[in-house]
């Protein structure tokens, strides 16, 4: 996905949070809401990303840190005040 793409993207998520990445690129994460009720959240563009919520507004937090923290473990430093993740919801 090039930048333009992701700024599309960006532009149509619904409570997206904008910051930006240390490859200057916009992460996106999927966020969907399973028959069972929870909320599940996954990114093509980090691979290993997969967290469970309860609530779709939780997944927001709790995806940035594990991003964050898979960022460090591949060797980036991210900009925790500048990086910038699309949140794009779905449901089913």
């Amino acid at each position: 996905m090039n930048v333009e793409d992701a700024e599309l993207l960006a532009n149509l998520a619904v409570d997206g949070i904008l910051v930006r990445n240390a490859r200057s690129e916009i992460v996106t994460i999927l966020v969907r809401q399973l028959p069972e009720g929870v909320w599940l959240s996954t990114s093509d563009d980090l691979p290993g990303l997969i967290v469970e919520t309860s609530t779709r507004d939780e997944a927001i937090d709790v995806v940035r840190e594990v991003a964050f923290d898979l960022m460090e473990l591949d060797g980036l430093s991210p900009d925790r005040r500048h990086q910038r993740f699309a949140f794009i919801y779905t449901s089913g």
